[in-house]
């Protein structure tokens, strides 16, 4: 069972006023927090602080002051207590409990992932962006976290990250739709927290699953699909018992596709004689969903986490180095652009594997997968 930290709603304070933000327990002003946060991240925090309070949305840091999370509130009732101010005030600690509730669950993510993959100590070259190398000892940016009341809220929120980021234009057109998304640039995880047709549905395994994610690529930069959300899988069984978050996937999810990913995998495994192959999870392409290959990266992060936790680190700064050398394309005047979508081929990516774990790595991942990830 999770300890859930007590924590306070928070709305935004007024425009004259100086911005402050809920930190644990405590109302801060922004600029007090100069010792923890740059200048561009206490910026990022006064920006959504301003975004969030003409919503309606409350604006906390965690204890450790390393994600931010916008989440809708309920203000506390004043004056004499009615019958509608006493279910108002039920609401509200309600409200509180849930807060307390996400501070917990990114507590414990934050925890997963300094234990899997913390963040590397090297500073970026000059001339690289942090995301772009294997992280950075100064940050420009904190991971941040959005549950939206509803899908009404996310034009509005859509349209908030496009004026600041002009380049993500056509995707914001393309992700009106969307009941959640990931974004790596900037560093932004959101999801409805309740709406039509969202039936089989939990926002808290939203937040562990997409919080992994941000902090895999601020720390290590983008990784193969199957990597990232292998790891987004695992953190989110290990911490929720439960998958509730499969990006990309349309149509109905049985209850039972939420547990028991071991027997899945061992009906996908038992009777075959064929070599495990790394293409079999690289085949999930971003934008498209395979319930095979989804059961399959699981499988592998799980191993890399039960079997070779000591190699992760490893293995995602090869691949984030992979992606310097072949994910850009380069101009005759030296300039040179990224490949968006660039990932290693399943040959690369096995090789690394090799020569982290030792020539019978496909070998022993095959069974752990026959063993239902055992």
């Amino acid at each position: 069972m999770l300890a859930l930290p007590l924590a306070l709603a928070f709305v935004g304070s007024a425009a004259q006023d100086p911005p402050t933000i809920l930190v644990g327990e405590a109302m801060v002003p922004v600029s007090s927090l100069a010792g923890d946060l740059g200048s561009k991240e206490r910026a990022q925090v006064t920006n959504w602080i301003e975004w969030g309070s003409s919503l309606g949305y409350e604006a906390v840091l965690d204890e450790s002051r390393r994600v931010l999370l916008l989440s809708p509130i309920d203000r506390k009732p004043v004056g004499k207590r009615s019958r509608a101010t006493r279910k108002s005030s039920r609401k509200s600690r309600a409200n509180q409990s849930a807060l307390s509730t996400k501070l917990a669950l990114i507590e414990a993510t934050l925890a997963s992932a300094d234990a899997l993959f913390p963040m590397p100590s090297e500073r970026a070259p000059e001339g690289e962006e942090r995301g772009d190398w294997l992280g950075a000892t100064e940050r420009d940016s904190l991971p941040v976290l959005i549950e939206l009341r509803g899908p009404e809220d996310l034009p509005g929120l859509l349209t908030h990250i496009e004026e600041s980021h002009p380049y993500l234009e056509q995707w914001a057109r393309g992700a009106a739709g969307y009941s959640g998304f990931t974004l790596s640039r900037p560093l932004v995880g959101a999801w409805v927290a309740a709406g039509d047709g969202l039936e089989e549905w939990s926002p808290n395994n939203e937040l562990v699953n997409r919080l992994t994610r941000l902090l895999l690529v601020e720390r290590y930069g983008r990784q193969p699909r199957w990597l990232d959300l292998g790891l987004a899988w695992q953190a989110e069984m290990s911490i929720m018992d439960s998958v509730y978050c499969f990006p990309a996937r349309a149509g109905f999810v049985h209850i039972e596709e939420h547990v028991d990913w071991g027997r899945a995998l061992r009906r996908l495994h038992k009777d075959r004689t064929r070599a495990f192959s790394l293409s079999e999870v690289t085949s999930m392409p971003r934008g498209t969903f395979s319930q095979d290959a989804m059961h399959r990266s699981w499988g592998v992060a799980e191993f890399l986490v039960k079997r070779h936790a000591a190699s992760i680190r490893p293995l995602l700064s090869d691949l984030a180095e992979d992606r310097l050398v072949h994910g850009r394309t380069y101009g005759s005047d030296g300039t040179w652009q990224l490949i968006v979508d660039y990932e290693p081929s399943a040959t690369t990516q096995e090789a690394l594997l090799h020569e982290l774990i030792g020539e019978g790595a496909l070998d022993e991942l095959a069974e752990f997968l026959r063993e239902g990830a055992k």
